[in-house]
């Protein structure tokens, strides 16, 4: 859906692109500041890509 990974994609490949997605928020200014705000962590994260995969699949 992100084209980070494929459909046949292994777990290490999938943790792999979780880490990216994480690292590359992680590098964007407001990070930091919401991070403190919402205690936004892997959990979140991937809480997110959940629901964001159910909205995509809404459209």
């Amino acid at each position: 859906m992100l084209g980070l990974i494929s459909h046949e994609a292994s777990q290490a490949e999938i943790a792999g692109a979780f880490v990216q997605t994480y690292r590359a928020l992680s590098k964007e200014q407001w990070f930091e500041q919401d991070v403190l705000e919402m205690g936004f962590d892997m959990f979140m994260l991937e809480h997110a890509l959940c629901k964001y995969k159910r909205c995509y699949a809404w459209l």
